[in-house]
Parts: C-alpha cells; structure tokens; sequence
C-alpha cells in the first residue's frame, strides 16, 4: 500500500462522492509503517497491575469480588471494603490460597469513622492508586408509595457512599498526581422505568454527574474518573427478577441476551488501565445495545 499523499487535507476538493471515495481508497491508505510509534506494540499485559493498590467496595460478593480477582490475578494489589465480614474473609481467604492479594477490611460506605480508619490503612501501605466505587443496593417501591427511609437509605448508600469513597481516596492520589477511579452505575441512572426502581435510579443519576464534576475538579491532578453502567446482571441485587424478565431484557438487547458479570469486569479493567489513559468525565454503557433504542 502507498504512504499519505503530498496533497494537504485543506487543499482537497471532491468533486462526487465518487471522487473522494476514490481518492480515499487511492491516495490516502495508511502503512502499518507511517503509523504512530508504539501504536501496535502494546499488548495487554498479564501483570499490567504490578505495584499497583486498589480498593474495591461492595467487594465480598458479586460483581465486586470479580472486580477485585481480576484485578488481583492481574497483579494488583488488593484491598476489598464490605459489611459482610465472613464473605469478605473467605474471599481474601480464596485470593491467599493463589498466590494473590485481597486484603479484606470491614467497611460501610455510610459510616465516616469507617473510611477515616481505611484512610490510615491505606495511608501505612503507601497510598492508593485506583478505586472502584461498587458498593449499592436496591430498594424498589413505587414513587407513591415510597417511604422517606428507602430514598435516604437508598441515598446513604448509593450516593454519599461514593463521596466518602472519593474523599478518602482522592487526597492519596494527589500526592502520587495521579489516580483511576470507576464508579458503578446503571442504565436506570439515564432511563426511566417502571417496577419501583424511582429512588435506585435518582441515586444512579446522581453519581453519574458527580464523576463528571470529579473529573473537571481533580483534572490538573491527572486523576480519572469515569462510571460503568450496566443494565441487569445475574448478581443478588437482581435476584427478584423471574425467567421471564431475563428473557425480556434478552429481547430488547440488539445482541439477544442479557448482560454477563464478565461483560462489567472487562470495562472496568479498561477504565484503569493505561489503554484508557485519554478518558475521563464519561460512562461505558453495556447493555448489548438496548438503550440505543431509546430517545435520550
């Protein structure tokens, strides 16, 4: 194949279609050669983690555990924050037994004195260098029916547990200028539905924006922050859902199925690693194409 032609973009005019397909075809193929250095020689790395820290909430079960041992067999050194204790102890329990690290450390994400003894933690290990913001649950009642204690639990958890994660981690990351973070949200943060999902989704939204602001505030610090929404995943949080609501969602997917915790972890992977290293302030939707569906 040619190189680039001597011919400036500016001075290019297409008379038809036709002619600039031509000329694209013709006078402007790229050599693997002219392309820039190092574009094909980085391959993912087996150990791309190595020395690196990272905490994950809601890290006991799910698809936090999953985060948390792709990230740990990786290279990553693991820290998971969770209120189940036994879960959590049987995962770092797990993690030991191959030869990886998952230290386990009870947390609740609503609880300041929790994070402030996880900052002294991480602060005696050397720092932080990614988090990832999983912890959350779902409540669903109706909005008309709605109690004042599901929207505040909902809330405590699902928003102000991703600000107190911010805080403990960010003024870690400053001081390295630089950090990753990815927070879990959901498809309900942009869509409406019905089902009592009102309060999930308002929490949902709220963290989406609020990784956009992180973004812009912590910017000069080379610090990343980015949202991973998913639409259902076979996890507890959906465990109300029936064989025919699985088969519904497979239906509206462009893709014809549902969503795999696989399919999660291998973004978040992404968002923290250097393959992402030019995105910040956005969301990776992985819902097989259903919401592509929808007006937004």
């Amino acid at each position: 194949v040619g190189e680039f032609s001597n011919t400036r973009f500016g001075e290019f005019k297409a008379a038809t279609h036709t002619d600039l397909w031509h000329y694209s075809r013709c006078t402007l193929q790229l050599t693997v050669s002219s392309a820039p250095k190092g574009l094909f020689d980085k391959p993912a790395s087996e150990r791309m983690f190595d020395g690196q820290r990272v905490l994950v909430t809601g890290g006991a079960k799910g698809l936090g555990r999953a985060i948390a041992e792709r990230l740990a067999a990786l290279g990553a050194e693991g820290l998971i924050g969770d209120i189940d204790s036994e879960a959590g102890a049987n995962v770092s329990a797990v993690a030991r037994s191959n030869g990886k690290v998952i230290e386990f450390h009870h947390l609740d994400v609503t609880n300041r004195s929790d994070w402030d003894r996880l900052t002294v933690t991480l602060a005696n290990l050397g720092g932080l260098d990614m988090l990832v913001n999983n912890a959350g649950i779902l409540i669903c009642e109706p909005i008309a029916t709605m109690s004042e204690e599901t929207l505040q639990r909902t809330f405590d958890v699902n928003v102000k547990g991703v600000l107190l994660g911010l805080q403990t981690a960010l003024p870690l990351m400053t001081r390295r200028k630089q950090g990753r973070v990815v927070t879990i949200a959901s498809t309900g943060g942009f869509v409406g539905s019905a089902g009592g999902y009102a309060a999930y989704s308002a929490s949902k939204a709220a963290v989406l924006l609020m990784s956009k602001c992180a973004a812009i505030e912590w910017a000069d610090q080379d610090i990343r922050f980015n949202c991973i929404c998913p639409s259902a995943i076979p996890t507890s949080m959906a465990e109300s859902l029936t064989e025919t609501d699985w088969a519904a969602r497979a239906e509206a997917s462009l893709l014809n199925r549902t969503a795999r915790i696989g399919d999660v972890v291998d973004s978040v992977i992404f968002l923290l690693s250097e393959q992402s290293a030019y995105i910040t302030g956005t969301e990776i939707i992985i819902d097989g194409g259903t919401t592509a569906q929808t007006a937004r």
